[in-house]
């Protein structure tokens, strides 16, 4: 749904397990000034949370709208072996909260769509395994191939209630004329 700022929400019929993030969330404490765990400070502020409370509201016509766009993207987007596009077996289901393809030479696409004027992002490009908060379990690259190859493929493309059928169409057609380049030369 997206805040103005930090802001999220987790829902747990478990009540043992709300208990203890609702103490993880608010340094570990359950009562104020007593630490019985390590926490942080992750409780959503009241600018945040009225925020959401407006775009709460609109919740359901976002999804949609996102369930259209992915729609759009799946039926359009031109698969071959350098473009993957996710499966298309869910879309009423999913929240389609990126639409990420991956592609085989990505920084040509990525490099292509910004000179037409399109954003796209690269989300997670290291895996985590790799991040140095984890550095002290010694993970082999061989250990997790699949994250390997991902994050050097995977492209998220503009999805947001935002968009419009012109500029989807745009972002469709460039990503077509890249391939169709590619492939004559």
């Amino acid at each position: 749904m997206g805040a103005i700022g930090d802001a999220g929400a987790i829902t747990t019929n478990n009540s043992r397990l709300a208990e203890k993030l609702r103490s993880l969330r608010n340094y570990g404490s359950k009562e104020k000034y007593v630490n019985n765990i390590i926490g942080v400070n992750s409780r959503l502020d009241e600018i945040q949370a009225s925020i959401l409370r407006i775009k709460l509201r609109y919740l359901d016509d976002n999804l949609q709208i996102r369930r259209r766009l992915a729609r759009y993207y799946i039926s359009n987007l031109q698969i071959s072996d350098s473009l993957k596009i996710p499966p298309s077996d869910n879309i009423d289901n999913d929240a389609w909260h990126l639409f990420v393809v991956r592609v085989s030479k990505r920084d040509g696409l990525i490099k292509w769509l910004r000179e037409c004027g399109i954003e796209c992002l690269i989300h997670y490009p290291i895996p985590i395994y790799r991040q140095k908060a984890l550095s002290k379990f010694k993970f082999a690259e061989t250990d997790f191939t699949q994250a390997n190859l991902l994050s050097k493929e995977v492209l998220s493309l503009p999805l947001s209630p935002i968009i419009n059928e012109n500029d989807q169409n745009l972002i469709v057609k460039s990503i077509t004329l890249y391939s169709q380049q590619k492939h004559a030369s």
